[in-house]
């Protein structure tokens, strides 16, 4: 993450700026502040963010408010085993996260969903599914059976999310979408009280 001095003036500040690979410890986060001249974090703008491990958290992050949440998920993610990771990149994919607050709430679902990642399409489900079932005459379903439709209609009922890792499978049928917003909605009606 790229952090700069804020300028005194309306010109960037090219002068006061640091490079800050997260997760950071506090004495890591101070060493930079001081290398740029600031006091705290109230003193810094933020210029980029850039993610190799979850790329998708590149436009997550919004202003400074947000630096320790994001300093806390780097601790998370960088524990995660390939898997996990992919998981989770798959997961982001699924919501379309586009802030911090959001990828919180992603990784607090990770142990709630599987990723299939020898499935891709819709037919590849579907022939799974069939795979695993004792039915007579299995091999000429084929010959009367959309896989690709009731792949579809499957993984619709089932709260699959097909994401570019592979198929994102919820343990109580509920796609992570809908997971989020109704713990959203419990949140607001919570407050409201």
């Amino acid at each position: 993450m790229g952090l700069a001095l804020i300028p005194d003036d309306d010109e960037p500040n090219d002068q006061n700026t640091i490079s800050l690979k997260l997760p950071a410890a506090q004495a890591g986060i101070q060493r930079a502040l001081e290398e740029i001249g600031a006091k705290s974090m109230d003193d810094c703008w933020f210029y980029g963010y850039e993610s190799l491990v979850a790329p998708q958290l590149a436009d997550c992050y919004g202003d400074n408010e947000d630096f320790d949440a994001l300093n806390h998920l780097a601790e998370r993610i960088n524990r995660f085993d390939n898997d996990n990771l992919v998981k989770f990149k798959a997961m982001l994919e699924a919501v379309e996260c586009k802030d911090i607050e959001t990828a919180i709430v992603v990784y607090e679902h990770m142990d709630e969903f599987t990723l299939d990642r020898s499935c891709t399409t819709a037919a590849d489900y579907a022939d799974k599914v069939l795979e695993s079932l004792d039915l007579p005459m299995k091999e000429e379903i084929s010959n009367y059976l959309s896989t690709d439709g009731y792949g579809k209609a499957l993984m619709k009922h089932n709260g699959i999310d097909k994401t570019s890792y592979g198929l994102l499978i919820p343990n109580d049928r509920i796609k992570l979408s809908e997971q989020i917003q109704k713990q959203n909605d419990c949140v607001e009606m919570t407050m409201s009280m």
